[in-house]
């Protein structure tokens, strides 16, 4: 599970570059997940 540090109520008031951050950071787990077991 991939949190900022900040509150934020919801995914609405999250701001767009950390939104950004955090879907990059996820993107670069799962493709270390793949690499690592083999995953789909």
């Amino acid at each position: 599970m991939i949190i900022p540090n900040d509150h934020y109520e919801n995914i609405f008031d999250l701001p767009l570059g950390i939104a950004t951050k955090i879907h990059k950071l996820s993107q670069q787990v799962s493709l270390a997940l793949k690499e690592c077991y083999g995953c789909h």
